[in-house]
């Protein structure tokens, strides 16, 4: 059996996104990216939904990555 890990960034009343879909108050810094590579090196599949991004980055086909 597998472990899911679920990892969200969201504001205190549950936003992900301001209402133009900006992801302004995203604080990205060095630390963030130490932990995320640590967290992406440690996982085997990446699972993302449409409403995971609003700029619609992503097509349908591609939204589930595995190793």
């Amino acid at each position: 059996m597998r472990k899911v890990i679920v990892f969200m960034l969201t504001t205190l009343d549950g936003f992900f996104a301001g209402p133009n879909g900006e992801l302004d108050w995203h604080n990205v810094d060095e630390e963030f990216n130490e932990f995320a590579i640590d967290q992406l090196n440690s996982v085997d599949t990446l699972l993302f939904s449409d409403r995971d991004s609003p700029s619609s980055r992503f097509r349908r086909n591609q939204l589930a990555f595995s190793t």
